[in-house]
């Protein structure tokens, strides 16, 4: 299957949730919640959202908190300031981190972001 791609020219202030795989490039303001699913945050988007998915890969720029439930991906180029947990986690030299880099704590933030997610 193909993943549901937000192009760069789109801008959402709010919670984006879907039971599919997304590809960002645009900006979201807000929440981001894919649970079971993938998202790749494109070199374009510029994400001030907190994001909850299975796999998760940052090409882009996000500056909030990132639990991947699986595996997080920050390639070459990305820019993350803020909280990424993941039990597996991948950093591409030339990524740039202003935050916390979590693989210890995965279990229990995975925890709150999905309580999170079920009262919203």
């Amino acid at each position: 299957m193909n993943p549901f791609t937000l192009s760069k020219t789109l801008k959402v202030t709010g919670e984006i949730s879907a039971e599919e795989d997304l590809v960002i490039d645009g900006t979201v303001n807000g929440t981001i919640r894919v649970p079971g699913h993938a998202i790749v945050i494109g070199p374009a988007a510029e994400i001030k959202a907190d994001v909850l998915a299975r796999h998760i890969e940052i090409r882009g720029r996000v500056d909030a908190a990132v639990v991947a439930t699986e595996r997080a991906v920050i390639r070459a180029g990305a820019r993350v300031s803020g909280r990424v947990v993941a039990p597996r986690l991948v950093v591409e030299e030339g990524a740039v981190i202003d935050g916390q880099l979590d693989t210890r704590n995965a279990d229990a933030a995975i925890s709150v972001a999905r309580y999170r997610a079920d009262r919203s």
